[in-house]
C-alpha cells in the first residue's frame, strides 16, 4: 500500500512538472506571437508615422517658401530628419502601396546594421529602407534600395506580388534626396535568384555603372528579365533606381522593381494601357524546371540587341 502511495506521488510530481513545462512553453509562445504579430508592427508603425509627419512638414515648408512646385534653393526637405540621424539621405514613396519611408545609407564598415535597426538606430526586426555604404544619391548612375518583405505588410512587402493592374495604376515611383520628390518611371519588374544551384546568378546588387554604355547594358539586363513589358525606354544619361526585397517563389529569391528618372522637359505620364505581360521573360533555370516552358533567347549585350532591333523597350517612351 505504501509502495503504491509513493509511486502515485512520484507520478503526480512528474505530471506537475510536465504541466509546468508545457505551461511555460505556451506562455513563451504566446508572448512571442504577441510581439511578432502586434507589438513590433505597432511600434514600427508609430516610428514611421512620426517620420512621415516630420517629412511632410519640412516638405510643405520648403515648397511654400519657394511659392512653386519646386523646392526653394538652399532648403532641404530632409533637414529635420537628418537632425535625428545624419545617415538619412532620402525618402522613397510608391503610390498605391504603404511604401512611404525615410531612406538611410549604411556607414562604412557597418554592413547589415539597418537590416535590424530603424531610421532612429533603434533595434527593430523591421529594419530600415537603406542604401549600401558609399552610395551617392545625387551623382550615382544607379541607386539600389533594400527593404524587408515583412509579413505584416510593412516596409517593401508590397513589392513582392505586384500585379499587372497595380503597375498600370501606379507606373511611377518617387525618390527625394533633399530637393523634393523626383519621379522615376518603372521599366522592369523581375524575380531573380541568389543561389548558383538555381541557375546563373544575375548580380544586380553589385552592378555600379560608370558610363552611359554601362547604364544601358545594366538596364537591358534588367528589362529582359522583367515579368512585364513597359512602354518606357532607357538612355545612357538616365539615373536608375532599384527597389529590392526578399521573395519566396524559391529559396532566397529576390523581387526587384527598376525605374529610371524622368528627364528634363519630360512629363511623368506613362501610357499605362501599354504595360503588358512580357511573354519573353528570362527567368533563372529553376523557374523552368518547376513551371516548364523554354528559356527565351536574347542578344547577350545591349549593343547587339540594338543592332538586331530586339530592345525590350520602345524607341520612344
Amino acid at each position: 500500500m505504501q509502495k503504491r502511495s509513493r509511486c502515485w506521488k512520484h507520478r503526480h510530481g512528474i505530471l506537475n512538472v510536465l504541466i509546468l513545462l508545457f505551461s511555460a512553453v505556451a506562455v513563451c509562445a504566446a508572448v512571442y506571437l504577441v510581439q511578432q504579430l502586434w507589438l513590433y508592427p505597432r511600434q514600427n508603425t508609430s516610428v514611421i508615422r512620426e517620420a512621415q509627419q516630420i517629412y511632410s512638414r519640412q516638405s510643405d515648408s520648403a515648397l511654400s517658401s519657394s511659392g512653386s512646385s519646386a523646392v526653394q534653393k538652399g532648403t532641404n526637405t530632409l533637414e529635420s530628419l537628418r537632425a535625428k540621424n545624419a545617415d538619412i539621405v532620402g525618402w522613397v514613396r510608391y503610390p498605391g502601396t504603404v511604401i512611404n519611408y525615410p531612406v538611410v545609407r549604411e556607414a562604412a564598415g557597418s554592413s547589415g546594421f539597418y537590416l535590424h535597426h530603424n531610421y532612429l538606430k533603434e533595434a527593430s526586426n523591421h529594419g530600415s529602407i537603406f542604401l549600401p555604404a558609399g552610395a551617392k544619391p545625387a551623382v550615382d548612375r544607379s541607386l539600389l534600395l533594400y527593404g524587408h518583405n515583412m509579413k505584416d505588410g510593412q516596409m517593401f512587402h508590397s513589392l513582392a506580388n505586384l500585379t499587372l493592374s497595380q503597375l498600370r495604376q501606379n507606373p511611377v515611383v518617387y525618390f527625394d534626396t533633399g530637393s523634393g520628390l523626383q519621379a522615376y518611371k518603372i521599366f522592369a519588374y523581375l524575380k531573380t535568384n541568389t543561389q548558383a544551384s538555381q541557375g546563373n546568378v544575375f548580380p544586380y546588387a553589385s552592378v555600379s555603372p560608370k558610363s552611359g554604355q554601362e547604364v544601358l547594358q545594366f538596364a537591358y539586363a534588367l528589362a529582359i528579365r522583367s515579368v512585364y513589358r513597359f512602354p518606357v525606354n532607357v538612355q545612357g544619361t538616365d539615373q536608375l533606381l532599384l527597389l529590392s526585397t526578399c521573395s519566396y517563389e524559391f529559396p532566397d529569391f529576390r523581387t526587384v522593381l527598376a525605374a529610371r528618372r524622368v528627364r528634363t522637359g519630360e512629363t511623368s505620364t506613362v501610357n499605362a494601357a501599354a504595360i503588358s505581360a512580357s511573354g519573353k521573360t528570362l527567368y533563372p533555370d529553376c523557374w523552368y524546371a518547376s513551371h516548364g516552358g523554354t528559356k527565351p533567347v536574347w542578344p547577350v549585350t545591349y549593343t547587339e540587341a540594338e543592332k538586331q532591333e530586339q530592345l525590350p523597350w520602345p524607341a520612344k517612351g
